[in-house]
């Protein structure tokens, strides 16, 4: 997978300056001057570390976060900390302090239990008929070229910023685990 762009509000080159997108050997950098975010997708979530790189707190408002499938369902933007049951309801945001940064593991709330609909799905060996192999591989299959999107709404010295990280899918694969 690879991040294809990142969107920021309308305004951003005045506000934000200049943006620098560059890429490791398992992640995505991208700077501007009031956040670090390094972005490393996989098969079923994405792990993001977000450093906030200003003098004030950075907000995340999970509650106005969209998670949008491969295959353009807008979902709920779910969180490793969240459990299952608090799906839906409000959730409190994650404050960055001053110079500090955090790690979270991001998905939709379909992703949560539909791995199938992610470019790499792990199934137990013996445990799915060739039937269900198969066409979990081609469901997985179907999702290259396509993308998903993770819109983060960052609350930045008193003003909600959107920024939409948008993932493309360039490979598939089912994986057989023990």
């Amino acid at each position: 997978m690879s991040l294809d762009e990142v969107e920021r509000p309308a305004d951003a080159e005045q506000r934000f300056g200049e943006t620098e997108v560059s890429e490791t050997d398992t992640s995505y950098v991208f700077e501007d001057q009031f956040i670090r975010a390094v972005v490393a997708p996989t098969g079923s979530f994405t792990l993001m570390s977000i450093e906030n790189k200003t003098d004030n707190t950075v907000r995340i408002d999970w509650n106005q976060g969209v998670f949008v499938g491969p295959d353009g369902s807008s979902q709920t933007l779910v969180h490793g900390e969240m459990r299952r049951m608090d799906i839906g309801r409000e959730v409190s945001p994650t404050v960055i302090g001053p110079r500090a940064a955090v790690e979270k593991i991001v998905s939709g709330d379909e992703e949560v239990d539909g791995a199938e609909k992610m470019p790499t799905t792990r199934v137990a060996q013996n445990s799915e008929s060739q039937e269900v192999k198969k066409s979990l591989r081609e469901n997985a299959e179907s999702l290259v070229g396509k993308s998903f999107e993770i819109l983060m709404p960052f609350k930045i010295e008193g003003t909600i910023n959107e920024y939409i990280f948008r993932i493309g899918i360039n490979e598939a694969s089912l994986e057989t685990v023990q």
